[in-house]
């Protein structure tokens, strides 16, 4: 078996994403929430792309909703493991 000298392992660099989401009641009026709801929507491929062609980079989101009171929705991951690719 011969090993190539140039299949090197490339470290791993987190590029984190954070979005910081207004939930509170003003957000449903003048269709507001639909229009952050389109805005994800379509930011998802352009983030699933960066994760797709750069396999070193890991690309982790987390929202921060906000109201009365700021708190963090559901638990870190990375992109790339949504997409199947550890």
């Amino acid at each position: 078996m011969t090993i190539d000298p140039f299949d090197i392992p490339v470290a791993s660099k987190p590029l984190h994403m954070y979005w910081i989401v207004d939930t509170s009641g003003s957000m449903a009026i003048d269709g507001k929430i639909q229009t952050l709801n389109t805005a994800a929507k379509e930011a998802i491929p352009a983030m699933r792309k960066v994760a797709e062609n750069y396999p070193e980079v890991q690309v982790w989101v987390r929202v921060l909703k906000f109201d009365d009171t700021a708190g963090w929705v559901g638990n870190s991951r990375h992109w790339t493991t949504s997409l199947g690719q550890t």
